[in-house]
């Protein structure tokens, strides 16, 4: 440092200008940027001198710093001013909790509230690895709304621990108001764990239930002895009104011994919330009311539709994989530079140290502005010699934050399109637009990732100097190319095809202007090339687009206009089958509309399509003559007719489906199939509405006879698949996925289903098969090469191997889960976490909760296990490994009863796992089971079927 103190009032540190000193270390500084206040904390004055060194702690720090939760004192960044190490926190506008209680006790619903807060702050430190070791009254700042904030991080708690550490009481042992928090393995030197924290929680909660530290003595050194060897005084002996719950909650965390204190701060949460759900409440309120942009309380948040910007690294993955170094280096910098950005126009970046940036902004115009920045930012221009390609996206959808994490479809959506997006160019979604478009002219980008996108039109610039004189002419000599096309078309082709031809030419005209504007130096032979490419521009669309609007009645009689709307929508449901014809739901330029009148004439009821009259007795000869007079007018040809019963029942069927009559769309479905099963509009409705009724046999069999009107139809192959696969028909299921290939070669669903059974029945050629079509589809490939490995009980190999594709693939759901679960059946409890990670954003209802059981069972708790158990079950689907995973688990935690019972559920469900169940060491126990005999032999001829099944597919 130099000889003038940086630190004083006045004075700037990088862009943040000191205001005032609020401790020895801590000042109120006002961020240049935005005029936004902040906390600006001294973390060291004097960084080490060697470069490697000091590259190293700050990396740690940044590190060890990404944490987010709405009741933390939240970090803005970490950063270097000189040879200082700077820590950026939001400021907090409360008063300490000491000040708050200043000798009174709170009342029980407001200790409730306060403790769930802290405790729950400290959760989300824990299960990030970070040990706070310095709670105190002083260190949790209260709003005047009530929220808690905890501060007091230090450079000691954002590092790695250390062998040989200097701990808190070496360095505070002469702060009487200090130790009078600590823990006892502090004051004695012993190693330190989230139960330290524990211990501290207790002391400051003992506070703010009497309105006084529990150890009191004129010393430091007194102080401390009496937190090693002495019990605190009853908390009733100063507050005789204190709560039993409240004592309960303090009790135990004052325990010496840091292994009867509560297990960890999940444990000691848990316990308040039973004592007083409405504190969880009061948390979640007062985070949605409060003036922290985008939080919710962590574990408990309800969903919200956020504006957010997002960024990553292109070649992130690549480079880490090759220089760990680098890539990390290249993250923090576009950390560095977009979360300027989005500071500076009032957003808030969730993880700063990430190796994506995820950040909530206010409002669309500030989303824009910081975006446009981004992209200014990382231009070819503004990078210089060492550029990074950075992907920047805009959007917009629901997400929630759990444990500082903003998780939730709209994350997991903008992260998949922006694995689609070519770098250094801002991409917008169509949802953001959504929202606005603020002041920006925005042009079509196409759609990637199956979202539609788009990017702002630059502005315009200033106008160029052409010549018009050498446009003109140009434009000119194209015209006369044309016309000279045109008249040798002519005779080729005699008068009949001059509109045409005439038509095609206008296009070429319209063209080769835009080609002149676009290209001035262009040579008129050019012309010559577009006049021969016109013909297929002027090729009319593959289907046209029907309008029937709603049918005019004429005539009192009552039953009229119930008859016209039936003929109008069953004429709709059999004009839908025409592979010409697409129903439209609004008049547009490109549709055909059709209006109809159906009145009371000289013989009874008939129908007016355009200037033909038809009797129309009923609604059948309705149905007939409205869907012949369509397709005479499209000069399409006519599909074949069916019976008058046929027609009637359908009516009767879209009818019911319109009031929601369930059992009467049911009977009428099955009165028209039964009248003509090859009648397509009803069999198609009946599929469809079998399936949504979860009536698979019926379903299937409807499906069967639309494939066999139409052996191309995609959708009748994959509710063949699906049902057949949900009742345990292997052959059937197999078959259709086999049918939808032939139609999609690369169907992640069908290669990913046959895939497993090839594992599950030792299929090698037809599993080598699927993975090389499965190569062109790394994210959402669900069969790995690992998975025979595996299948053979090899899992020590399996994992290995699973490790290896993870670092090409970073996020694949069922490879996450393959290694979370693995990583559980090896006792590798931080390789389960990270993976917990991952699923949290890629596969949140089924992956993520499952790998929790996994967790829960490994930690001998029963009933966590049991609770995620459950919700992974609603969103378990036929082909995947619940039941099988549900024995592992059951095994893991002890429970023989519930192992062989999920096996037989395993079995009964025909799961892909036959060959890994009779080989996995974990099931070995059972080998003499009669149980598990007879599951074993359910196995082998559920091997035999998949085998004879996959023989027959032409992979």
């Amino acid at each position: 440092m130099s000889a003038v103190d940086p630190f004083a009032p006045g004075k700037s540190l990088l862009h943040y200008r000191l205001v005032e000193r609020v401790t020895s270390s801590v000042w109120k500084a006002e961020d240049t940027r935005s005029g936004k206040p902040v906390a600006l904390k001294i973390l060291s004055r004097q960084l080490p001198k060697d470069p490697t060194k000091r590259d190293t702690l700050v990396r740690e720090v940044r590190q060890g710093a990404a944490l987010y939760h709405s009741f933390l004192a939240n970090i803005v960044e970490i950063v270097t001013a000189g040879d200082a190490l700077l820590l950026i926190m939001e400021w907090v506008d409360g008063k300490p909790l000491t000040m708050t209680v200043r000798g009174k006790a709170l009342d029980r619903a407001a200790f409730f509230r306060l403790a769930y807060q802290i405790v729950d702050a400290t959760k989300l430190l824990h299960a990030k690895n970070v040990i706070h070791g310095n709670i105190a009254g002083d260190s949790i700042l209260i709003t005047a709304s009530g929220m808690a904030k905890l501060s007091g991080l230090n450079l000691t708690n954002l590092m790695p621990r250390r062998e040989g550490q200097i701990s808190a009481f070496q360095q505070k042992g002469n702060d009487a108001r200090a130790v009078g928090y600590m823990a006892p393995e502090q004051i004695t030197n012993q190693p330190v764990s989230p139960q330290t924290d524990i211990f501290s929680l207790g002391l400051v909660l003992y506070e703010t239930a009497t309105g006084r530290l529990p150890y009191q003595a004129p010393t430091a050194g007194e102080i401390a002895r009496k937190v090693v060897d002495e019990q605190p005084p009853s908390p009733k002996s100063i507050n005789p009104a204190i709560d039993n719950a409240v004592l309960g909650v303090i009790g135990r965390a004052l325990f010496k011994d840091p292994f009867r204190r509560h297990k960890d701060a999940k444990a000691m949460l848990d316990e308040i919330v039973r004592a007083d759900p409405e504190a969880a409440k009061f948390a979640a309120g007062i985070v949605k009311s409060g003036t922290m942009p985008g939080t919710a309380a962590a574990g408990g948040s309800k969903t919200r539709n956020s504006i957010l910007f997002i960024a990553d690294v292109e070649n992130y993955d690549t480079l880490h994989a090759t220089d760990p170094g680098a890539a990390k280096r290249a993250a923090a910098r576009m950390q560095q530079v977009l979360g300027e950005a989005v500071y500076l126009f009032d957003g808030e970046v969730v993880d700063p140290f990430g190796q994506r940036m995820i950040a909530e902004m206010p409002n669309v115009e500030n989303a824009l502005e910081a975006g446009r920045k981004g992209e200014f930012d990382f231009s070819a221009e503004q990078q210089g010699d060492d550029p990074i390609a950075v992907r920047l996206l805009l959007h917009a959808g629901e997400v929630e934050t759990h444990d500082g994490a903003v998780v939730g479809p709209g994350v997991t959506r903008a992260v998949e399109v922006l694995r689609h997006l070519p770098p250094l160019k801002l991409h917008i979604t169509e949802d953001f637009t959504k929202k606005g478009r603020g002041n920006v002219r925005m042009r079509d980008s196409g759609a990637r990732g199956g979202v539609k996108l788009y990017t702002i039109v630059p502005p315009e610039p200033k106008p160029q100097s052409v010549e018009p004189i050498e446009s003109s002419m140009d434009v000119a000599a194209e015209q006369e190319e044309a016309e000279a096309v045109v008249q040798e078309e002519t005779k080729r082709k005699g008068k009949k095809r001059l509109g045409a031809v005439v038509a095609a030419v206008v296009i070429v005209v319209v063209l080769a202007g835009a080609a002149v504007l676009l290209w001035p130096k262009r040579k008129a032979q050019s012309a010559v090339v577009t006049t021969s490419t016109s013909a297929p521009v002027a090729q009319a669309p593959t289907t046209k687009k029907v309008l029937l609007e709603p049918i005019t009645v004429e005539g009192a009689d009552p039953a009229l206009p119930q008859r016209a709307n039936a003929i109008r929508l069953a004429a709709i449901e059999v004009l839908r089958a025409f592979p010409e014809i697409s129903i439209a739901s609004a008049p547009a330029l490109d549709v055909n509309s059709y209006k109809s009148t159906l009145r009371i004439g000289p013989a009874g009821p008939e129908i007016v399509t355009g200037s033909v009259v038809s009797p129309a007795p009923d609604a059948a000869s309705g149905i007939r003559s409205l869907v012949h007079w369509v397709a005479d007018q499209l000069h399409i040809p006519q599909r074949g007719d069916t019976t008058p019963e046929a027609y009637n029942a359908l009516a009767d069927a879209v009818t019911a489906g319109a009031a929601n009559d369930v059992p009467k769309t049911e009977a009428a479905l099955r009165a028209a199939t039964k009248a003509d099963p090859n009648f397509l509009p009803a069999e198609l409705l009946a599929m469809r509405f079998f399936t949504a009724q979860g009536k698979d046999v019926d379903a299937i069999a409807a499906a069967r006879q639309v494939m066999a009107a139409n052996p191309n139809d995609l959708e009748a192959a994959r509710v063949v698949a699906r049902g057949s696969l949900r009742i345990g028909d292997l052959a059937a299921a197999l078959g259709a996925y086999g049918s939808i290939l032939r139609l999609k070669p690369s169907d992640p669903e069908a290669l990913n289903i046959i895939g497993r059974y090839a594992v599950s029945a030792g299929d090698r050629t037809t599993f080598s098969k699927v993975l090389q079509r499965l190569s062109t589809l790394p994210d959402v490939a669900e069969v790995h090469e690992p998975d025979m490995l595996l299948a053979a009980g090899k899992i020590e190999a399996a994992s290995d191997a699973y490790y290896t594709i993870e670092e090409k693939v970073t996020n694949n759901p069922a490879l996450s889960l393959k290694i979370g679960r693995l990583a559980v059946l090896r006792h590798s409890a931080p390789i389960a976490e990270l993976q917990l990670k991952k699923l949290q954003q890629t596969d949140p209802t089924y992956g993520l909760h499952l790998l929790k059981a996994y967790v829960a069972a490994q930690a001998q708790e029963h009933g966590d296990q049991q609770t995620e158990l459950a919700s992974a079950f609603t969103a378990s689907r036929p082909g995947d490994e619940y039941w099988t995973s549900a024995a592992e688990i059951a095994a893991i935690g002890g429970d023989t009863a519930g192992v062989i019972a999920a096996l037989e559920h395993a079995a009964d469900r025909k799961e892909p796992t036959a060959a890994y169940i009779m080989a996995s060491p974990l099931f070995g126990f059972l080998q003499n089971d009669e149980r598990f005999l007879a599951v074993r032999q359910k196995l082998q001829a559920q091997q035999s079927e998949v085998r004879t099944a996959l023989a027959s597919l032409p992979l």
